[in-house]
């Protein structure tokens, strides 16, 4: 073993143990997932109802809480494209909360008088600083 060590020729020749090839994967695997987290953006999301009102264009009223703001949404799965025409702060004194009745506009042909499943995306950020703020 000795002449191994002494022979840089003899010591290039030996193969690597699997655990060093483990290493190298597994290193280039968590490599990959790090800059998947600083580069990927995501969305907080909000899940409510709302009722459809359909006279010359389809109208959605639903109420949301008052601390969001947000980007995107999507009614039934599929996203719309919408209009804020109204939107009025309401609260709820048994309770203490305040929140916003939204009436919005949609290019989206529905029912009227429909109850629609309406997820807001708000708060959009990197993966990697949510994931620090959840830990701190």
């Amino acid at each position: 073993m000795l002449e191994v060590f002494n022979n840089k020729s003899a010591f290039l020749k030996i193969k690597p143990k699997v655990g060093f090839i483990l290493v190298i994967f597994m290193t280039s695997i968590l490599l990959i997932l790090i800059i998947y987290m600083f580069n990927t953006q995501v969305y907080d999301n909000l899940s409510t109802k709302g009722i459809i009102s359909c006279e010359n264009e389809c109208q959605v009223i639903t109420a949301v809480p008052s601390n969001i703001d947000f980007d995107k949404l999507k009614i039934n799965k599929e996203e719309v494209l919408w209009e804020l025409i109204g939107k009025e702060l309401m609260v709820d004194e048994d309770n203490y909360l305040s929140y916003y009745t939204l009436t919005l506009i949609v290019e989206e042909e529905f029912n009227d008088k429909e109850i629609v499943d309406i997820d807001f995306y708000y708060n959009k950020q990197r993966i990697i600083t949510k994931f620090i703020k959840k830990i701190f």
